[in-house]
Formats: structure tokens, C-alpha cells, sequence
């Protein structure tokens, strides 16, 4: 089973942009780095929807690019590795019971 690996770019992207909507939902607030310098802003809607935009679609503040269509990789590579290698009956991330055992082996 082959699934393409999102860059580390690209989960970082996506854990921002949901970050984002997280404080502005919660705190009415946006906080944000540029070239290390930390600025929080107050964000209503129309800001919020200009946000969501420019972290989606990319480009602002000197991003190269934005969350896009790798958000779809990331779960789908999530969704591959619980399918493919964790335990179904475990509510945590635990390996496949042939797979424990396999790895129990090998030490």
C-alpha cells in the first residue's frame, strides 16, 4: 500500500491555518510571526474570511504556498496508516496485533 507523504511544510500549513480558525473562534483574536516578531490582531469577519483566503491559497507575508489540496494528503496519509497498520479494536494509536508481535520478535 503506497500513500504519498506530505512534506513537513505542509502539515505545518495545515496545523496553522487550523490553529487560526481555533484562537479566532475562541479568543476573537489572530496571533501571528513575522520574521520573528509576534503581532496579535483582533479579526472580525471580513478579516477572518481574508485570512482563511491567504493562508489557503498562499502568498501572503512571503508564503510560497498554501494548505491547498495537501490537507486532503495528510488525513488521507493518517487514514492509510490507522487502516493499514493500528489496532481496530484500540482507542490509541497502537500497532496491528501481528505487527506488535512481529516487532517483539526483532528485539
Amino acid at each position: 500500500m503506497g500513500q504519498a507523504k506530505a512534506t513537513q511544510k505542509e502539515i505545518d500549513d495545515l496545523c496553522e491555518f487550523f490553529h487560526m480558525i481555533d484562537e479566532v473562534l475562541t479568543c476573537g483574536t489572530y496571533t501571528y510571526d513575522i520574521d520573528g516578531v509576534e503581532t496579535t490582531e483582533r479579526v472580525e469577519l471580513d478579516r477572518f474570511k481574508e485570512i482563511i483566503e491567504q493562508l489557503w491559497v498562499g502568498d501572503w507575508i512571503g508564503r510560497e504556498s498554501g494548505v491547498g489540496a495537501s490537507w486532503y494528503r495528510i488525513v488521507l496519509g493518517y487514514m492509510t496508516l490507522v487502516d493499514n497498520a493500528c489496532d481496530p479494536d484500540s482507542k490509541f494509536l497502537e500497532w496491528k496485533k501481528e505487527i506488535s508481535e512481529h516487532l517483539n520478535t526483532k528485539t
